[in-house]
């Protein structure tokens, strides 16, 4: 499970009674239900039909892209919302009585309308139109073409579903500025950071002070995280390189594909894929790096890595919305050069380095720590309360 959904639910569960509706596609929901199930009070896997059945893959795969065109809305949005999903939360909420329900991510809020008249938060982690169109700017030719009508689907279909919550909770500045524009009522629209546990994530920096190692964390089933590694890659590290002969660049995730496997052994590359916990490397390395063109949304891994005490280069992309002053909680630097600039500044000069790491963990702490999502969740509830009591 993300660590950001369970530390969400830990604080919800400790006022309120949770009850958590989910799909199971894959059966490995099963190894967390320990982990729900001492928060929860209720617990409901809903597994669509015919789910290992190839044909209906195929079937369901066609049909989705049909109404995609047809209803000019992302195919995604489809897989996130099935009948059996839809009528389990028909059920629930039939049979108890809910103060409220979340629904997260807009790829779901189609499920909306199952909920009745109870009143509905979306949890938006990041608006996908502003991902595609980053996406778009970085293609060429049919790539940026198809890119562009994804991004319009997105667009028109998030602009839609925020009509019809009664809350709609973002974790970055930078997207509520946009939902505040596109919403209805702009009261209805709250700030709600993600929350880490700063009392588990803690520094302990491992590496020596000579090293020169530069660390990149990301699943690498995500495309903006194959997008950054392989253009900092041809773009920066180079650079870096051949300024600083020894330096090492990590490269920690999940699944990588060919062409970034291919870079281990490379110029100073190495490749971890698949590693069990990435905090070991990134504690032992001397700079962390998030060198991002696309996405949105607040990225998890600069939040751990703040917590542990990391001096941080990222792009203004990766750092967007999330509260951090440049200069002082990270360096935010442009791809290309001054990315390398960066990075080799704070191997070359290290009290500013040992600053940078000072002060991102005070701001995990302040910003995403346990105390200040618990204040900002109850200044959301305490509103909706007062925004639905007649």
């Amino acid at each position: 499970m993300d660590v950001i959904y369970l530390n969400l639910l830990k604080l919800q569960a400790t006022e309120h009674k949770v009850t958590i509706v989910t799909l199971s596609r894959s059966g490995n929901e099963d190894r967390h239900l320990d982990d729900l199930a001492a928060y929860c009070d209720r617990v409901v896997l809903v597994k669509p039909r015919n789910v290992d059945s190839r044909l209906y893959k195929v079937w369901y795969r066609i049909l989705y892209s049909l109404l995609s065109v047809v209803l000019w809305r992302p195919r995604c949005t489809f897989y996130g919302a099935p009948p059996e999903l839809r009528a389990a939360i028909r059920g629930l909420v039939a049979d108890a009585k809910f103060d409220l329900v979340e629904i997260h991510h807009s790829t779901s809020a189609s499920l909306r309308r199952d909920v009745g008249r109870v009143p509905c938060a979306l949890y938006l982690y990041d608006l996908h139109f502003r991902a595609k169109e980053r996406l778009a700017a970085t293609k060429h030719g049919i790539g940026k073409l198809l890119a562009r009508l994804e991004a319009s689907q997105f667009r028109r279909f998030e602009t839609q579903v925020l009509q019809y919550f009664d809350l709609l909770l973002l974790g970055q500045h930078q997207d509520k500025a946009v939902v505040d524009r596109l919403a209805v009522d702009s009261r209805n629209v709250a700030l709600m950071p993600n929350v880490i546990d700063t009392d588990i994530i803690v520094p302990h920096n491992t590496y020596q002070p000579a090293s020169k190692i530069a660390v990149f964390v990301g699943a690498m089933t995500h495309h903006a995280n194959v997008d950054a590694v392989l253009h900092f890659f041809r773009n920066a590290w180079k650079e870096i390189r051949s300024r600083v002969p020894d330096a090492e660049w990590w490269i920690v995730g999940g699944s990588p594909p060919p062409e970034i496997r291919s870079l281990h052994g490379t110029q100073g590359v190495t490749v971890h894929a698949d590693v069990p916990d990435v905090r070991p490397y990134i504690s032992a390395a001397s700079v962390y790096i998030a060198p991002l063109r696309i996405g949105s949304g607040v990225k998890v891994k600069i939040m751990e890595a703040l917590s542990l005490g990391k001096a941080i280069v990222a792009t203004d992309i990766a750092a967007e919305g999330m509260g951090l002053t440049p200069g002082r909680d990270l360096e935010v630097a442009d791809l290309d050069k001054p990315f390398a600039d960066a990075v080799v500044r704070l191997w070359q000069d290290d009290r500013h380095r040992e600053t940078l790491e000072h002060n991102a963990r005070k701001a995990a702490v302040d910003l995403f720590g346990v105390s200040a999502g618990r204040c900002a969740l109850t200044r959301i509830y305490a509103y909706l309360v007062d925004a639905t009591t007649p």
